[in-house]
């Protein structure tokens, strides 16, 4: 018998490995190649003979209905990501403003 330990391959990885995933997913480009391919993969299915699940995902409504915010996933992602992505955007030009180029 071997005393070779089989490797767990879902198991619990090191902390070394989850600090070099987490550097590699901090990175600018990595969001931007994530963004890109969720982008084209949402093209394909919404244009695909499976697209009725689409607009179905597209259209379910969740929310809190007494302060009028039960809305569409299309909703959410349309008025909730935007706002996110100008506070974003805000924040980065106040600190060009600050201590940028623009300063």
């Amino acid at each position: 018998m071997s005393s070779h330990q089989p490797r767990n391959v879902l198991g619990r990885s090191s902390y070394p490995e989850y600090l070099r995933i987490g550097e590699i997913l901090r990175k600018e480009t990595v969001g931007g190649i994530l963004l890109i391919i969720a982008a084209a993969l949402a093209l394909i299915w919404a244009n695909s003979p499976f697209s009725d699940s689409y607009f179905a995902l597209r259209d379910f409504e969740f929310g809190y209905e007494p302060w009028h915010l039960k809305l569409s996933v299309g909703h959410w992602a349309a008025d909730g990501l935007l706002a996110i992505f100008f506070f974003l955007v805000g924040l980065e030009l106040k600190r060009e403003f600050v201590a940028g180029d623009l300063r």
